[in-house]
């Protein structure tokens, strides 16, 4: 995880992040070449190994942004859509916190086990402020990737 690089998902959230935390969904939507470049991004993500050693910071940045960027995914697939309650399906269908996945080192991670099962282990309450849920009433996404060096920032 010390090794990932994460400049194309920080270029995508400068391009389509504001300073208040929006997300310019319909833009985005609309630029295929972005679309891949986060595709691309995610599959950067998957190369990672979760079971090696690496820094703290550069574990919690990943998964941070790995939640993310996987959020932002999810959205995007949906859109245009009033609400991401819209597609979190409680007893049948699609439920985009636990059927939409990011698989890392062959294994496959939903949003619910990014956070429960991963962030939250890590005994870090500040996730709580840089995860978002694509929702007015979570965190603002900030317009910068996370990363180790600046993860204190």
């Amino acid at each position: 995880m010390d090794q990932i690089d994460h400049r194309s998902w920080d270029a995508l959230l400068k391009r389509y992040v504001n300073q208040r935390g929006n997300v310019d969904y319909q833009a985005w939507k609309q630029s295929a070449a972005d679309q891949r470049a986060l595709d691309a991004y995610l599959a950067h993500l998957s190369s990672a190994n979760p079971n090696a050693q690496a820094l703290g910071a550069a574990k919690l940045a990943f998964w941070i942004n790995a939640y993310n960027a996987v959020t932002i995914k999810g959205i995007l697939r949906e859109y245009p859509t009033s609400s991401i309650r819209n597609h979190t399906a409680k007893l049948f269908g699609y439920n985009i916190w636990d059927d939409l996945l990011l698989t890392v080192g062959g294994k496959p991670y939903s949003l619910n086990h990014m956070e429960h099962e991963v962030l939250r282990k890590m005994g870090e309450p500040r996730i709580h402020f840089a995860i978002v849920c694509a929702s007015i009433s979570c965190p603002r996404l900030l317009n910068e990737a996370y990363t180790a060096s600046r993860l204190e920032q």
